[in-house]
């Protein structure tokens, strides 16, 4: 009797991304999060994700070893990332990774989720929590930059960044309005969406609080027009 032979399971390897492809990626997501203006709290948990991802398949290939700038990944990222910060790509991957560790689905899936591969399969109560967390913490942030633009040049020092501190003097108190104006406009144009979504979402009391300090604004503003 003629036996037929069985036949192997056709399944394709998995692509091995090249390490110079993983580094080339995460440089340019570094690059891209430290200048943006709006989602940060999406583009950092994209980068940590992406970077705690691509430490495991470094590791799996045994690329972190024995690097010049150190070992592990500090290493391998001061040998091919030299623009990525590692103290602070090493907080975003912590972020990342316990914003994954909240998520009710594996670590992997979480990973991926997280990096903006939006082809994994998840219950849909894996993404409402990861956008309930996009949304608090979008509207936390804009809060904070509501307070930062209003206490500007309320203390003496040098600003934030490495140049030389502004001399107040130098403005008038009609550039120094201009100046304050411009950058309150800006920040609520830029997030108009955001700023109608929180107002629906203040508590009686504070809602009331921003009204009258609103109207007063609108009255000093009317006064300035007639």
């Amino acid at each position: 009797m003629k036996t037929t032979p069985s036949k192997k399971n056709n399944v394709p390897a998995p692509v091995e991304i090249p390490e110079s492809t993983i580094a080339e990626s995460l440089s340019q997501q570094y690059d891209f999060l430290i200048n943006a203006t709006h989602e940060i709290v999406r583009r950092t948990l994209h980068f940590g994700a992406a970077l705690a991802q691509a430490e495991l398949e470094l590791g799996r290939r045994g690329l972190l070893n024995n690097r010049k700038g150190g070992q592990g990944m500090q290493g391998w990222l001061a040998q091919h990332c030299p623009n990525v910060n590692y103290k602070t790509a090493m907080r975003w991957k912590s972020l990342a990774a316990n914003v994954a560790n909240s998520l009710s689905c594996t670590s992997e899936q979480a990973l991926k989720l997280l990096s903006g591969d939006d082809s994994v399969q998840v219950p849909s109560k894996v993404t409402d929590r990861l956008n309930s967390y996009y949304e608090a913490n979008s509207l936390r942030k804009l809060t904070q930059q509501v307070f930062d633009f209003a206490s500007e040049g309320t203390s003496s020092g040098r600003p934030t960044g490495t140049g030389a501190s502004e001399a107040t003097a130098s403005y008038t108190a009609m550039e120094s309005a201009q100046r304050l104006w411009a950058k309150l406009l800006t920040l609520i144009m830029s997030n108009r969406a955001a700023f109608f979504k929180a107002a629906k979402l203040l508590p009686i009391e504070n809602a009331r609080n921003a009204k009258l300090e609103l109207d007063q604004l609108l009255r000093a503003i009317e006064a300035r027009l007639k």
